[in-house]
């Protein structure tokens, strides 16, 4: 079975978060967001 996930805030940490995700073979990052537009096309 695989686990969705998604982050919630593209900040400077959710590049950790986005790594680790893509380091799991049973976890598909699928979604992230953040109210600083900015911020969300910088991680995306």
């Amino acid at each position: 079975m695989t686990l969705q996930a998604g982050i919630v805030g593209c900040g400077s940490i959710s590049r950790s978060h986005a790594a680790t995700y893509a380091g799991l073979d049973d976890v598909d990052l699928v979604a992230l967001c953040d109210v600083d537009v900015e911020a969300r096309k910088k991680r995306g």
